[in-house]
């Protein structure tokens, strides 16, 4: 499907581009119709009837004065019906943001009791099915021992995940993942006995205290337990970008294009950054992460791997994180210089966390298929956020939090047969360069606005130097 749906960027609205266009295009017309008259108001009373009367004007000057008098009478008409109907649009793109978001609020709610519910009734299931899961628990310690044993139950679960990618490319299927993450920390509150009142006040529909960063934490916790899921320390190293694209990022396609990854050029780099020189002495700095490449729980050798997901998620500093910082401080950037952050999947949820962090300057913030849904933005920071309705990854951290954040969505199969192998294929990085294109050419003044805002920190600089970063972690 080739049409984006844009929210947020501080308003209920909720509209396809199209529809956007087509208000603004409205709103054109109501404001040519407008100067129009009072051009030709100026015109006629400089040129009365009697003063054409008296100068003995020929006939055709009096059909003049009537046509004037015509012409009046259809620009004031093109006025009023260009202003009901581009009002009419506005109207119902707010009527249906506001429809929406009631209807989400009601389905998050319904979530979390139902999410309450499962956790207090967990208890008696786990007794109920205690010597069927000692068996399975058993088989799966005894197959994560055997040599190659983890690695065979990750291509069984990839291997499901394929059979199953209809259901879960279904974006209702999306949803109710976004709906069960949103609500795992209500089923938390069940299981360990909090009253339901608490654990409403203390979660997301209360003070917010608990979320998805709670559940993602507990399980880096539990995790950690088995010797699973813990960070190292991490190193970096730079080298001049191969694959170079020079200059400033000409749209959001060329942005995604400069994330370091299979379709840049840039190898196993997982860092790009690029530093722009500015005529007063200033530097400004754009910095482009890369997605997750190792699905490994324990002893892997990059930190953009599961580890840092769940982490990240939980706002548990992940390594992936680290050497995002890591990078920066190497290319010069520090908390006053402006930086614009681009991510993709893992790389944009890091780019979420380290722009939300306080602790650098951000100029702005794209992301594309990001898990990071929970994490606040600032509201000054111009952000866009670009997501797949039938992607189930950008689900996994929750529903979106940021009301000034531009969100932009579109369901990639809507129409058509997949494309391409891959188990998650709306996430495919092909696909989201397909909807940064249509951002591209959106007409929505909104959108634009943001665009310009995140453009401008690299504008009239000059690009100086870019570099590619590989990271590992340092296995003790």
């Amino acid at each position: 499907m080739n049409t984006i749906v844009i929210s947020g960027g501080g308003t209920v609205a909720v509209a396809t581009d199209q529809l956007i266009g087509i208000a603004q295009s409205l709103e054109a017309i109501r404001d040519g119709s407008l100067y129009s008259h009072r051009a030709l108001v100026m015109i006629d009373s400089l040129v009365s009837s009697a003063t054409l009367r008296q100068a003995d004007a020929p006939l055709s000057a009096v059909d003049a004065e009537n046509a004037l008098e015509t012409a009046r009478a259809l620009l004031v008409e093109a006025n009023e019906r260009a202003e009901f109907l581009a009002g009419a649009l506005r109207l119902s793109a707010r009527a249906y943001g506001v429809a929406e978001h009631t209807l989400e609020s009601l389905a998050e709610e319904l979530a979390a009791r139902a999410g309450f519910a499962l956790g207090v009734m967990t208890p008696m299931a786990v007794i109920a099915a205690l010597p069927a899961l000692l068996l399975v628990g058993q088989a799966l310690g005894i197959v994560a021992l055997v040599p190659g044993g983890r690695e065979a139950m990750t291509r069984t679960a990839t291997a499901w995940m394929a059979d199953h990618r209809d259901e879960l490319t279904n974006p209702l299927v999306v949803a109710l993942i976004r709906l069960a993450v949103q609500s795992s920390d209500d089923y938390l509150g069940g299981l360990i006995g909090l009253p339901p009142e608490v654990s409403r006040a203390l979660g997301d529909e209360g003070l917010g205290l608990t979320g998805v960063n709670t559940t993602a934490g507990l399980v880096a916790l539990a995790a950690g337990a088995f010797g699973l899921m813990k960070e190292t320390p991490v190193r970096v190293q730079g080298s001049p970008t191969t694959g170079f694209i020079g200059g400033k990022p000409l749209g959001i396609a060329d942005r995604l294009d400069r994330v370091p990854g299979p379709e840049s050029a840039t190898g196993t780099a997982r860092v790009r950054i690029d530093r722009f020189e500015h005529d007063d002495g200033e530097d400004s700095f754009e910095v482009y992460i890369a997605g997750t490449v190792s699905w490994d729980v324990r002893d892997s050798d990059t930190p953009f791997d599961l580890t840092s997901n769940i982490r990240g998620v939980a706002e548990l500093d992940p390594g992936s994180r680290e050497a995002v910082e890591l990078a920066m401080a190497d290319a010069g950037i520090t908390d006053s210089s402006a930086v614009v952050f681009t991510g993709y999947s893992q790389g944009g949820l890091i780019a979420r966390a380290v722009a939300a962090s306080g602790d650098w300057n951000t100029a702005g913030l794209v992301t594309f298929g990001g898990p990071g849904g929970q994490i606040e933005l600032p509201a000054d920071v111009p952000a866009l956020v670009v997501d797949h309705t039938d992607d189930f990854v950008p689900a996994l951290g929750g529903v979106e939090s940021s009301t000034t954040a531009v969100h932009v969505e579109r369901q990639v199969y809507a129409d058509r047969p997949f494309d391409n192998e891959f188990v998650v294929p709306a996430h495919e990085r092909s696909n989201y360069r397909d909807t940064a294109a249509l951002i591209d050419t959106a007409e929505s003044s909104q959108l634009r606005a943001t665009l310009d805002a995140i453009d401008r920190a690299s504008a009239g600089g000059r690009l100086v130097a870019s570099t590619s970063y590989t990271a590992e972690r340092v296995n003790e």
